[in-house]
């Protein structure tokens, strides 16, 4: 992703380009490319980024010996792929928290939309109430404000009042 440098870990932090002021480091974006870690490498971080690119059972046991906490995630790996029911039940915990995730983002955009036609329905009445204040005939205003005649014809009503 960051062709212009062969690290495999880039720490990018926010500053403003006009001050120059930087945002507090409590902030950033780390960004690790697992194509580029280097074999002579041997830094945890970089133990831990092969054994997540590893592709055989072999390289996995091979990085496992390299850290007591990597040994323990394959140990977890291997217990959930021997255990059928183990697997089926990591997976179904995972798929709910996927769907739960979905859930709510599902209504999160719904409410937005719900906000929104609220908004315009009220912006709409709102114009409403003006140009019939202006005396503009009925039509006129349900033509401006997409409202029904009959909405239009309440609004009218309760301004009279």
């Amino acid at each position: 992703m960051i062709k212009e440098n062969g690290e495999f870990h880039n720490r990018f932090r926010l500053y403003d380009e006009k001050t120059k002021a930087r945002f507090p480091d409590s902030m950033e974006i780390n960004l690790l490319e697992i194509p580029k870690v280097r074999e002579d490498d041997k830094s945890q971080l970089s133990n831990w980024m092969r054994f997540f690119g590893a592709k055989t059972e072999e390289d996995f046991m091979t990085i496992a010996q390299t850290s007591p906490a990597i040994a323990e995630a394959w140990g977890v790996i291997k217990h959930l792929s021997a255990d059928e029911s183990a697997r089926m039940l990591a997976e179904s915990r995972e798929k709910g928290r996927r769907d739960m995730k979905a859930h709510r983002e599902t209504g999160r955009r719904e409410g937005l939309r719900e906000v929104l036609r609220e908004g315009e329905q009220k912006g709409r009445r709102e114009v409403a109430r003006n140009a019939l204040l202006e005396k503009l005939p009925v039509e006129t205003v349900v033509k401006l404000t997409g409202l029904s005649p009959d909405e239009v014809e309440r609004l009218a009503a309760e301004l009279q009042r």
